[in-house]
């Protein structure tokens, strides 16, 4: 029997789906229907907690189907071109061919899993993704959380009670399935320090064909890599708000500031002392065992590999 719980906590409406925690941004018909969809033989998703580079990722995969075209706006590419599930709902997509273009931000056991799809997951480390969580929820659930704290916004996400769950236990959920060969698990810092690179590696699984295209033609190359530039994308991909989703997207003529910095290192903004060593020490407590710990090493974020004492109480 399904459990539905809403809650509002620090003026973040949340709908509780047996255990699986949504903004109002998310229609429950189509998160039942995400759930529940069928993939098949050459689906590729790209999935990703919310703001850990997945609309990016998104891009990139486009852009290199469609050989460095003209990027679409941010609606269609949720909507149109690269279904968001959970977000759209799954109604149009049956009769479209292969290779169909899908995303999820849902962790690993709700994603629809078939062994012939491909799956890319992005991660981003916890500091800048809580930042930028926070400044976009201001921004989409600005009737209710315009006026917000980020110390109410922080504690939030580290009890996971903010939309798409536990930051911590949907990584490590992809995290257990990240040898799969159909499964490329993407580090969001890694695709800022080279994103020619990360455009390549992702190419190469796609296919060897995309790969090869890239490598053979530079002027091919070289469109997709200016395309998919943050100050490019902000210039020429906006975000409308979305009005209405339930009875099909509506949306009105205010600009989002989707794209903001997209910076690796902007926690140190936001984030006082407290928080820091809250968050190094829930994340060596989280990820401990595994490569995570490590996978940050010299990016501007704060350790996980050194031992901390502290009196800081959760």
């Amino acid at each position: 029997m399904e459990e539905i719980i809403t809650k509002r906590r620090n003026k973040l409406n949340l709908t509780n789906i047996e255990g699986f925690w949504l903004t109002g941004r998310y229609p429950l018909k189509h998160f039942h229907q995400a759930v529940s969809f069928q993939p098949r033989m050459g689906d590729v998703f790209v999935a990703g907690y919310p703001k850990s580079g997945t609309t990016w990722t998104q891009y990139i995969v486009w852009d290199i189907l469609h050989y460095g075209a003209p990027l679409p706006s941010v609606n269609e590419i949720w909507t149109k071109e690269f279904t968001h599930l959970e977000m759209i709902g799954t109604d149009n997509l049956i009769d479209l061919p292969s290779p169909r273009l899908l995303k999820v931000n849902m962790p690993f056991h709700y994603t629809p899993y078939h062994p012939d799809a491909k799956y890319i997951y992005v991660y981003r480390n916890p500091w800048d993704n809580c930042v930028s969580g926070f400044n976009h929820y201001r921004q989409v659930e600005k009737k209710n959380y315009s006026d917000a704290t980020f110390e109410e916004f922080f504690q939030s996400f580290m009890q996971g009670e903010v939309s798409q769950g536990d930051y911590f236990d949907h990584i490590l959920s992809w995290y257990d399935q990240k040898d799969k060969p159909n499964i490329y698990f993407l580090s969001y810092e890694r695709m800022k320090m080279d994103p020619g690179k990360a455009i390549l590696n992702i190419a190469r699984f796609l296919g060897e064909e995309y790969y090869e295209n890239l490598i053979n033609d530079n002027q091919l190359f070289e469109n997709i890599f200016r395309n998919v530039q943050f100050d490019q994308m902000k210039k020429n991909c906006p975000l409308y708000f979305i009005t209405s989703l339930n009875d099909g997207m509506k949306k009105s003529n205010e600009k989002l500031n989707f794209f903001s910095k997209g910076v690796v290192g902007q926690w140190k903004e936001y984030f006082t002392e407290d928080q820091k060593i809250k968050m190094q020490l829930k994340c060596q407590r989280k990820f401990r065992g595994t490569e995570l710990l490590s996978s940050w090493n010299g990016f501007d974020i704060p350790s996980l590999e050194s031992n901390l004492s502290s009196n800081v109480k959760f």
